[in-house]
């Protein structure tokens, strides 16, 4: 085998150069068309997580009506008022069984 030197010349049928072209072109293709997808998907997932952070930020955010909140209070202070019946209830059960 020869040294390598500036003179030194490779020989290469038609068919082998159209291969490799068509190789080197085929991959180039390969890889625009992945990096179009990725950018794509990253555009995706950028808009999914602005609105994860809206949503996430009025349920934070959210105060329910003062009708509602009125309506709570009063449905809690029935609860106690109940359990303060039931408690009377029986205490005067067992009055009344004496």
């Amino acid at each position: 085998m020869g040294a390598l030197s500036d003179k030194s010349e490779v020989k290469l049928d038609i068919k082998t150069l159209i291969g490799i072209i068509f190789g080197i072109v085929s991959i180039a293709g390969i890889w625009f068309s992945l990096t179009a997808d990725i950018s794509q998907l990253h555009t995706q997932v950028n808009k999914m997580e602005n609105i994860v952070l809206k949503n996430r930020e009025w349920v934070e955010n959210f105060e329910p009506p003062i009708t509602v909140q009125e309506t709570v209070v009063q449905v809690r202070e029935l609860k106690t008022e109940n359990e303060l019946l039931k408690y009377r209830i029986k205490q005067l059960e067992k009055i009344v069984k004496k």
